[in-house]
């Protein structure tokens, strides 16, 4: 989602240049209301990600000490 996101910029980018260059004040205050959500909601998908990239992060982690974990005891019931 990330990525459709982003790759839109362009597009909302060019779009918003030529309603300036149109001089019509109605296109301009509708481009900027488009700008403003689509800054919204970069910002919120940017927060979103890296909330998800944090959580995987700790899920990886975890999983790492399980493994050692069950190493560990693999040994100590071994020794028996």
């Amino acid at each position: 989602i990330a990525l459709d996101i982003t790759s839109h910029e362009a597009v909302i980018k060019k779009l918003s240049e030529k309603t300036q260059s149109m001089n019509d004040a109605e296109a301009s205050n509708a481009m900027d209301n488009v700008n403003q959500k689509y800054k919204t909601l970069l910002k919120t998908i940017q927060s979103k990600l890296g909330t998800v990239e944090k959580y995987v992060k700790e899920h990886e982690e975890f999983l790492s000490s399980l493994e050692k974990f069950k190493d560990f005891y693999n040994i100590l019931c071994n020794e028996e």
